[in-house]
C-alpha cells in the first residue's frame, strides 16, 4: 500500500517529497518507514499529549530522486 501511495504522489500528483510524523518510541513504524525509503529529518520535542504524557514526534521524509523538474 505504501508503494502505491508513493507512486500516486510522485508519478501522478508530481510531488517531489513526502513527509510524515511518528511518535517517538514507535520503533516498529520507524523501521518500516526507513525500509520504504523515508529518513529522519528532525524531532519535535514534547509535541503530542498521549495517555497523559507529552511525547516527542519524529519527522521523516522521502524525496523522488527519479523524477524531473517541471
Amino acid at each position: 500500500m505504501i508503494h502505491l501511495l508513493k507512486r500516486l504522489c510522485f508519478e501522478i500528483a508530481k510531488l517531489h517529497s513526502l513527509r510524515l510524523e511518528v511518535i517517538d518510541g514507535n520503533e516498529r513504524a520507524v523501521r518500516f518507514y526507513r525500509k520504504v525509503g523515508f529518513r529522519k529529518e528532525g524531532q519535535l520535542k514534547e509535541f503530542v499529549l498521549k495517555e497523559g504524557r507529552w511525547r516527542d514526534v519524529i519527522v521523516m521524509a522521502t524525496v523522488d530522486r527519479g523524477g524531473s523538474a517541471p
